[in-house]
């Protein structure tokens, strides 16, 4: 199986369609990058309906990203670092 390819945009905090992303966002100090995921189907050719929301903290070397439901968090050393971590079920 191939690992579905995606495009981060990054967006203002409060773009955040994510309840759990926008309480972490209040709640977080220092710099923070929020993100709109488009993630592509396995082939590669079409964009999915649903677009994921993603939240970088530098600081703490942590990214969480909701697609549909709560967020996920994961160890990251960047955000694709983490959206490849993500997508892979890898959170260690």
């Amino acid at each position: 199986m191939t690992m579905p390819q995606w495009r981060m945009d990054e967006i203002e905090i409060d773009g955040l369609t994510s309840t759990d992303l926008q309480h972490e966002a209040a709640l977080a100090d220092g710099v923070l990058h929020a993100y709109r995921v488009t993630i592509w189907d396995e082939e590669g050719i079409e964009p999915l309906t649903e677009t994921a929301d993603a939240l970088w903290v530098p600081d703490t070397g942590r990214m969480g990203i909701a697609w549909g439901a709560d967020a996920e968090w994961v160890d990251a050393l960047d955000p694709e670092d983490g959206m490849r971590r993500w997508m892979v079920g890898d959170d260690d």
